[in-house]
C-alpha cells in the first residue's frame, strides 16, 4: 500500500487558473475580444457601437453601445463561467438565434485582462460601474451611465505574459481587429458602427435600413459591388442571397470571402468548397474569388455548438446545403453572362470565329510555331487569342486551344518544385525595385525570415531601420505585379505561424497577375516548353486540347 502515496492525486483547479485556461479557448489576441464584446452588443439589440481601440487593442480596447443593458442585480453574475441570459433551456441550444450564447465570454475576458463594466437599463442616466482584475470584483458602485453598456479591456494578458509575446506588432493586431470589426458589420446592416484607434477616427459605417449595397461597398471596395453579381437563391429548406464578385477580380488571397449562416460569420471547407466548384473554370488556380453570401435556414439543421469562438458549424445534411450552394453559384454566374450577338453571314466557322476574337497582340511578324513532337510534325499557325487567355491556333490536324494562364502556373509550379528541391533559382532583377515602409520592431522580426523568401529567388533587403526592398524575383514570376506580392509576402511572414506552404501558396497566386504584350518569341517559348512538359498538376486546369470545329463554336457560343 506504500506506492499509493506516490499516486498523484485528482483535484479541482483554482477556478483564477481554471477561468485563464479557459480563457485560451475565447480569447486568442485582441480581435477576439472585440468580437465577443461587439456580438453581445448586437444581441442587445443596439443600433449604434462605438469601438475606442488604442495600440490595436493590445492596450486598451473600449466598446459602447445603446442596446437595453445588463440588469444591476446581473452585474456581478456576468463573470460566472456558462452564465447567460440567452438560453433558459437544453432545448434552446438546437434552435439559437443569437450570436453568443455560451455564457463565457466575459468571464474569460475578465480573467486575463483588466476589466471595467458600465451599464444602464433606462434613460435614467443612472446605472452601475463594476471593476475587476483577473477574475477579482475589485469594486461596484453607482455611475452615470446612459442605457447600454460600456465595456473597456485594458493591458491584455497582463497576468499570463506567456500568452502576451505571442502578440505580433500593432500593426498586425490592429489589421485583425479591423477584419473582425469589417465582417460583423457586414452582415448586420441596420446597427450603425464608429471606430477610433490611438484617438483618431478610422472608419464609420452609418446603418443602413434598406441600400445594402452601400455598407458592402464600404468594407468590400467600390470594384467589388460594382461588378458583383447579385445572388437570390431558394430551394427547399434553404436561401441563400448576397453578391457574387466578378471572376476578373479574383485576388490572391482569400481576404474578401464573407460567408454568414443565420446573421452569424462562419468557416466551413464545404461550402466553401462548394463555392469554388460553382466558379468552376471561371477562375485560374491560385487565386480565390470574391463574395459576400448570407446562407438562411432552420438553425435546428446546424449545429453551431462545435467550438468555443463559434467559427466552426456542422450541418445535418451537409450533402444538401453543398450541393444547393454549388447550384446556386453556378446558375447565377452562368445567367450572368452577357448575351452575344448574333453572327451575321452564311453561319461558316471562319465568320464566327471572326466575330468573337481579338486577333493576339504581337510585336513581330505572327509566323508558325515551331514545331513539337507533343503536338505535331508541322508548324502551327497563331490564329487569334480568346477572352485575354486562350491562344487558338492550328497544325495539320486539328485546331489547338491553348491555356496561357494554366500553362504559366505549369512552369510555375515545376519551376518552384525544382527551387525547393535544391536546383538553382534563375533571377530578373526589377527595372523599378519596391520600397516599403513598416515599423522598426516589426522589421527587427522579419529579418530572420527574409531567407524564406531568399530560397526560392524573391530578394528582400533591409534598406533602413524602417523600410526594406524588393529587388530581383524568380523568372517564373515574370508577369506578376512586384508590388502587390510584395505586400502579400511580408503580411504572411509578419504571421507567427507562417511556412514554407503559405509562401509558395501566395508566389503562385502572382503567376498571372498582368497579361502583358507578349512577342511571337514569348509565345513560342511558353509553348515549346509547356509542350515538352509531362503534365502532373493535380490542381491545375489541362493546359491544352484540340478541337473539331463544332468544339470551337460551341465554346464561343457559351462564353
Amino acid at each position: 500500500m506504500s506506492g499509493l502515496n506516490n499516486v498523484p492525486r485528482i483535484h479541482a483547479l483554482p477556478r483564477e487558473l481554471a477561468d485563464q485556461i479557459a480563457a485560451g479557448e475565447v480569447v486568442e489576441r485582441p480581435a477576439s475580444v472585440v468580437k465577443e464584446l461587439l456580438e453581445n452588443a448586437i444581441d442587445a439589440r443596439a443600433d449604434h457601437i462605438r469601438i475606442d481601440l488604442e495600440r490595436g487593442g493590445i492596450t486598451r480596447i473600449r466598446i459602447t453601445d445603446n442596446g437595453h443593458g445588463i440588469h444591476p442585480d446581473d452585474l456581478r453574475q456576468t463573470l460566472d463561467r456558462h452564465s447567460t441570459s440567452k438560453l433558459s433551456e437544453g432545448g434552446a441550444l438546437q434552435r439559437v438565434q443569437t450570436l453568443g450564447f455560451r455564457g463565457e465570454a466575459l468571464g474569460a475576458i475578465a480573467s486575463v485582462s483588466r476589466m471595467t463594466i458600465q451599464s444602464s437599463c433606462d434613460d435614467s442616466g443612472q446605472g452601475l460601474e463594476m471593476q475587476c482584475s483577473g477574475s477579482s470584483i475589485e469594486y461596484v458602485m453607482p455611475v452615470a451611465h446612459r442605457a447600454g453598456t460600456t465595456v473597456e479591456v485594458r493591458t491584455l494578458f497582463f497576468n499570463t505574459p506567456a500568452r502576451r509575446k505571442f502578440l505580433r506588432t500593432e500593426w498586425t493586431e490592429y489589421q485583425h481587429v479591423q477584419y473582425v470589426i469589417r465582417q460583423i458589420a457586414l452582415s448586420h446592416f441596420s446597427t450603425g458602427f464608429h471606430v477610433t484607434h490611438n484617438g483618431r477616427k478610422v472608419m464609420t459605417y452609418p446603418a443602413v435600413s434598406a441600400d445594402y449595397a452601400r455598407r458592402v461597398a464600404a468594407i468590400a471596395g467600390q470594384e467589388f459591388i460594382h461588378k458583383a453579381r447579385p445572388l437570390d437563391y431558394s430551394a427547399a429548406a434553404f436561401h441563400l442571397w448576397g453578391w457574387l464578385g466578378d471572376p476578373a477580380i479574383a485576388r490572391n488571397q482569400s481576404d474578401r470571402q464573407y460567408l454568414y449562416l443565420n446573421g452569424r460569420a462562419i468557416r466551413d471547407k464545404h461550402l466553401n468548397h462548394a463555392i469554388r466548384v460553382g466558379y468552376a473554370d471561371r477562375i485560374y488556380p491560385g487565386r480565390y474569388p470574391c463574395y459576400v453570401l448570407f446562407l438562411e435556414m432552420d438553425p435546428a439543421l446546424a449545429d453551431i455548438n462545435v467550438h468555443p469562438a463559434k467559427h466552426e458549424v456542422r450541418f445535418a445534411h451537409t450533402r444538401d446545403v453543398h450541393d444547393f450552394i454549388h447550384a446556386a453559384v453556378a446558375d447565377t454566374l452562368t445567367a450572368g453572362r452577357v448575351p452575344e450577338p448574333a453572327v451575321a453571314g452564311d453561319g461558316s466557322h471562319s465568320a464566327k470565329v471572326a466575330q468573337e476574337i481579338n486577333t493576339v497582340e504581337v510585336r513581330e511578324s505572327g509566323g508558325p510555331l515551331p514545331a513539337t513532337g507533343s503536338l505535331q510534325t508541322q508548324p502551327a499557325q497563331i490564329r487569334a487569342v480568346l477572352q485575354g487567355r486562350f491562344l487558338i491556333f492550328e497544325d495539320a490536324q486539328a485546331t489547338i486551344l491553348f491555356d496561357l494562364q494554366a500553362a504559366r502556373m505549369t512552369l510555375a509550379r515545376q519551376a518552384l518544385a525544382q527551387v525547393r528541391a535544391g536546383h538553382r533559382v534563375v533571377q530578373k532583377p526589377l527595372l523599378l525595385p519596391v520600397s516599403r515602409e513598416y515599423p522598426r520592431s516589426m522589421l527587427d522580426k522579419l529579418e530572420d525570415r527574409l531567407d524564406m523568401l531568399a530560397v526560392i529567388g524573391v530578394d528582400v533587403v533591409r534598406q533602413a531601420p524602417d523600410s526594406i526592398m524588393l529587388r530581383q524575383l524568380p523568372a517564373f514570376l515574370e508577369f506578376a505585379d512586384a508590388a502587390g506580392l510584395f505586400d502579400d509576402l511580408v503580411a504572411a511572414l509578419d504571421r507567427s505561424a507562417a511556412c514554407d506552404d503559405d509562401i509558395d501558396e501566395i508566389v503562385l497566386g502572382h503567376v498571372n497577375d498582368r497579361q502583358g504584350s507578349l512577342t511571337h518569341e514569348d509565345l513560342c517559348r511558353i509553348i515549346d516548353a509547356i509542350m515538352q512538359t509531362e503534365y502532373t498538376g493535380a490542381r491545375t486546369p489541362p493546359v491544352y486540347r484540340r478541337l473539331s470545329a463544332d468544339d470551337l463554336l460551341a465554346l464561343l457560343g457559351g462564353r
